[in-house]
Order: structure tokens, then C-alpha cells, then sequence
């Protein structure tokens, strides 16, 4: 056997065995660590939190903040515009109320470093120092990790938009239907341990 395909064959393995373990991390590990679904606050320095860019992170937050579980304080980030959003989402006088005294917005955040300026931004502004941030699931452990290199003294909760899918069906369908995002989001979270220096 030629170096150049035993080489091949050492790092086909290498990927293999570290997709694998991220898949385990990302669908078992992290979240019976990380995620709480049942949490309540009665904390008045409280915020949700939506990172937009996803389906269902929005109307996620909405309902916790119709619910008034968590916080009756939403922030927004991302690049939808204010206007979009109620046009979207403010149908019924609640929502039409909500979206006029307790949710705020940022649409310049392009991105995950985006964001995160503009959450402590926000989160500073208006003495906040906990927040429930709502996302994919498959993003909530970059965010985590970028979040306590740029913030780490904010009490930091993580809600999945995916509620359901920690089910053995729903680990199945996912792992396959989104394999190529998650490799992609394990790159990401290597490079910010390896590399970045932001």
C-alpha cells in the first residue's frame, strides 16, 4: 500500500471518528448539560434572546414572551428589519401590543460576532444579566463558546427552537437531513478554539 492511500486512508478515519464524536456531543451530551426546558425566572434583569436566521427561533420567542415564563423583555438580532418583522408577526392586539412595549431589535448583526456585540450592547443598555437565547440547535454550542470569550459574565441559558428533537426519531431524521451543517458548525468551533484571535 502507497504512503499517499495510507495517508488518505489515516485522515478519512480521523474526519470520521471526530463527525461522529461531535454528532454524539451535539444530540446527547450537550444538551442534558446545557438545556433546560422546563426553566422559569422570576429574575426582573431577565431577557429573551432570538437570533434570527432560522425557522421557528422567532415564534419560539414569542410565545415565551406571551407566557411571560421567562422574561417580559424580547431582543432580536439579526437582519430582518423591525417593520418585517411586526408586518410578519404582529397579527392579533397582543402581539400588536407586545411588539410596541417589550420586544427590541437590531438589523445589522450579520453574523454570529455580529451578534453578540449587539446583545451586550443591548443586555448593558438595559441591565440585563441573564438571557434565555433561542436558536438551532446545531448552532447553540458556537454561540456558548463565543459568548463566554466575549461576554462571560452574563448568565447564559440555551432554548433549541427544536423542543421535540431529542426523541430517538427526531436524532435520526436530523442527523441525516442536516449532516451538512453540522460538519459545517464543527469546523466553525474548531477554528474558534484554534485560531481566532477576535
Amino acid at each position: 500500500m502507497s504512503n499517499i492511500k495510507k495517508h488518505c486512508i489515516f485522515l478519512t478515519s480521523i474526519i470520521v471518528i471526530s463527525v461522529t464524536w461531535w454528532s454524539i456531543y451535539l444530540f446527547f451530551i450537550f444538551p442534558k448539560y446545557h438545556y433546560d426546558f422546563n426553566k422559569s425566572s422570576s429574575n426582573l434583569s431577565s431577557a429573551i434572546v432570538v437570533l434570527t436566521g432560522g425557522k421557528g427561533r422567532l415564534e419560539k420567542g414569542l410565545n415565551f414572551l406571551k407566557s411571560g415564563k421567562l422574561s417580559k423583555k424580547l431582543f432580536v438580532s439579526g437582519v430582518f428589519s423591525a417593520n418585517e418583522l411586526r408586518k410578519k408577526y404582529a397579527q392579533s392586539e397582543i402581539e400588536k401590543k407586545l411588539f410596541e412595549c417589550c420586544i427590541s431589535f437590531d438589523n445589522k448583526a450579520t453574523n454570529t460576532y455580529q451578534n453578540i456585540t449587539e446583545i451586550k450592547k443591548w443586555v448593558e443598555l438595559n441591565g440585563i444579566n441573564e438571557i434565555y437565547l433561542i436558536s438551532s440547535y446545531y448552532h447553540l454550542p458556537r454561540v456558548k463558546i463565543l459568548f463566554e470569550k466575549k461576554f462571560p459574565s452574563l448568565e447564559l441559558n440555551l432554548l433549541p427552537v427544536e423542543a421535540n428533537l431529542f426523541t430517538t426519531k427526531h436524532i435520526f431524521f436530523n442527523f441525516f437531513f442536516h449532516i451538512k451543517i453540522i460538519f459545517t458548525e464543527y469546523i466553525k468551533i474548531l477554528y474558534i478554539i484554534f485560531f481566532d484571535t477576535r
